[in-house]
């Protein structure tokens, strides 16, 4: 064998990678195996893997193995060396995550290693279906995952890891949770031979626990994810960061700010997470800011501005929105506009896909600067702003919606489709070993056979597209009502700026919350599965989490939830989320002077077909001849109306200082 070049290169290559502490055992091994290789195929073969194991600083070594190739052989397992070659230069852009390039080899060499050798025809597939999924194929992506499934189950049951993770990742984008979820329990299922397809699962599955708001093993996923991690690298901190924004979301702040914290401290000993510090620090910030902590708010914005990292358009927009809050809390009205002008120019065109920043917040904090400056035009204008924002992000979010639900039909049809392929194949390959003579009468049922299941397949498919637009426009109805109540929302907010008395901006608030009730039953609606009928339970546990959250900022309320597992159609969600809200609301709001401990419990109890809600505080007692069925108040007028609708009945029960009001109905 003419091994030369290629040892001398390698020996190079390996006083370099010796002197680097993240080199793993895995390079070593390769590299002694390329030195103690039988024949050119076999140096070859390792040779492939050792570049494919290279570290990303190390892609130019790519190029200099690749340059070595002709000297060691002509061809390799039959292949031409010159397609090798290109093979490695795929390689090269895969490291240096030049997608079109990558692209470009893998599709073109692919071909002539299927069937000589099938561990690198796979790894060149898997890439060619990644380059499909970030380029908006998804279908295309999971297609060329799906014909490598069976190869790597006869030949290279080592790749299925990679295979399955990768499948659930674009069935995940594609919003097939429960595929996505039945490809992440395979990649569990099979040896860990390489631990990171199980950090990369982990972190799939958080993801999807948490656009599902099932937000504890959201948490649970990712702390598996962070565990399992190498020490001190991109991933820890991932993991931590997205466990911080869990608890963020859950109003747990303090808890929150721990977990970025912690995750900064691994960001300054970790180059490899460098590019995760500007968002950790925002997110910091943005903890600080609520809790009134500015000298340390100040430091993290700070140190999330000075990155060099920092080059995306929606880290600058966060970056003045914190600016802004910072100066607005230490009442720098002039420094508030200052960052506020570059957000407001392009506000019309920007649309809120993260939601980590409050663009509506941002909105209302930039018209009260002006009403502090004493400036209307400037109130105006960022009224209209506001205005056009929020009818473009809301075509914006509807188009984005029904594009996922397009993609998510046309991958469940494609795969269908592949599979009926499959079993049909199978199913003549039986009748064909079974009938062997009989093979004309096999033959006139096969056909018979596929017309009808033809005919019939035909049918179906007409009917389940059918269904699929209707669900489509029922989604986009429940999607254009959520989004209609959100805007009156936000007026409502916005109009109580303006507003001088307290007991008018109250109003305003209660108002407010009411409408948020009813959007929140829209947007459970249009976001799952089932169009009619809405899971009480998270509904309702939902709703008091946001109150909790307006009406008690400082956590001083411990609220219990005790809440049937049930599924209610609309007309009985909303008037029960109604009925929740103003109760609540009352207990926030004028329960609790000078109560020590204050509690609020919540119960949905379930008899038959029978329903008990009970809404208790342990704050001010009302009157004892204060009669619930003739109330003066706005709020509990609403509330009898309400029980009305039900067909229901309410009660008032006072004893041991606590008060329960009890809402029987089926």
């Amino acid at each position: 064998m003419k091994i030369g070049l290629l040892t001398l290169v390698l020996s190079l290559m390996s006083v370099t990678l010796s002197a680097q502490s993240n080199v793993s055992d895995n390079l070593q091994h390769l590299h002694q195996a390329i030195n103690s290789a039988g024949n050119s195929d076999e140096q070859i073969a390792h040779t492939i893997a050792f570049a494919i194991a290279l570290p990303p600083q190390q892609v130019d070594s790519v190029l200099a193995i690749r340059e070595t190739l002709p000297s060691i052989a002509t061809s390799y397992k039959g292949i031409p060396i010159a397609t090798v070659q290109d093979y490695f230069t795929g390689i090269y852009y895969h490291k240096r995550r030049r997608l079109d390039s990558l692209y470009h080899y893998f599709n073109k060499v692919a071909p002539e290693f299927k069937g000589r050798d099938t561990r690198s025809y796979l790894w060149a597939l898997n890439h060619i279906a990644v380059y499909h999924a970030r380029t908006g194929a998804n279908d295309s992506a999971i297609y060329y995952l799906k014909i490598s499934e069976p190869l790597a189950l006869r030949e290279e049951p080592t790749t299925l890891k990679r295979i399955y993770g990768n499948l659930g990742i674009f069935y995940r984008k594609a919003k097939n949770y429960d595929k996505a979820l039945e490809y992440f329990d395979r990649v569990f299922a099979l040896p860990d031979a390489n631990r990171m397809d199980s950090v990369i699962a982990y972190m799939q599955l958080g993801s999807i626990m948490v656009q599902l708001e099932r937000y504890p093993e959201g948490k649970s996923h990712f702390m598996s994810a962070y565990q399992i991690a190498p020490n001190n690298s991109q991933f820890q901190v991932a993991a931590l960061n997205n466990v911080a924004s869990i608890l963020r979301s859950t109003d747990a702040k303090d808890s929150a700010l721990s977990y970025y914290n912690q995750a900064y401290d691994i960001i300054t000993r970790a180059p490899d997470a460098r590019q995760l510090i500007i968002k950790n620090r925002l997110m910091a910030a943005d903890i600080y800011l609520d809790n009134g902590e500015l000298t340390a708010a100040r430091q993290s914005i700070q140190i999330a501005e000075d990155s060099p990292l920092r080059t995306s358009p929606m880290e600058n927009k966060h970056l003045a929105y914190l600016w802004s809050r910072y100066h607005y809390e230490k009442h720098q009205y002039d420094s508030v506009i200052h960052y506020a002008k570059g957000f407001l120019a392009d506000a019309e065109n920007l649309i809120s896909s993260n939601r980590e920043i409050d663009f509506g917040g941002y909105f209302e904090l930039i018209i009260s600067t002006y009403e502090h400056l004493g400036d209307q035009q400037g109130v105006n204008t960022t009224y209209a702003a506001y205005v056009g924002h929020l009818k473009n992000n809301d075509l914006a979010q509807a188009k984005r919606e029904l594009t996922d639900l397009k993609i998510a039909y046309e991958t469940q049809e494609k795969e269908e489709a592949l599979q009926a392929s499959r079993d049909q194949l199978a199913a003549n390959q039986k009748i064909n070993w079974l009938l062997g003579a009989s093979f004309v009468m096999a033959l006139f049922a096969l056909l018979t056979l596929a017309y009808t299941f033809t005919s019939v397949r035909n049918k179906n498919q007409q009917l389940e597209a059918q269904n699929q637009k209707i669900k489509i426009l029922i989604r986009e109805l429940h999607h254009r009502v959520k989004n209609n109540l959100q805007v009156i929302s936000s007026l409502l907010g916005l109009q109580s700026l303006k507003l001088e008395g307290e007991e008018a901006k109250a109003a305003f608030a209660e108002g407010k919350s009411r409408v948020n009730a009813m959007a929140m039953i829209h947007k459970k609606l249009y976001q799952q599965e089932g169009l009619e009928q809405v899971n009480i339970h998270d509904y309702l546990e939902e709703l008091v989490r946001n109150l909790k959250q307006s009406f008690d900022s400082e956590s001083k309320v411990k609220v219990n939830m005790d809440v049937a597992e049930a599924q209610f159609n609309m007309d009985k969600a909303i008037p029960v989320g109604l009925i929740l809200n103003e109760l609540i609301t009352n207990s926030f709001k004028y329960a609790f002077d000078n109560i020590e401990q204050p509690l609020v419990e919540v119960r949905l109890l379930q008899t038959d077909k029978q329903f008990q809600l009970d809404v208790m505080d342990n704050g001010i007692e009302l009157d004892q001849n204060f009669d619930v069925n003739n109330a003066s108040s706005f709020g509990l007028r609403l509330v009898h109306l309400l029980v009305d609708q039900l067909g229901g009945s309410i009660r008032l029960h006072q004893a041991n200082h606590t008060k329960t009001f009890s809402i029987e109905f089926s």
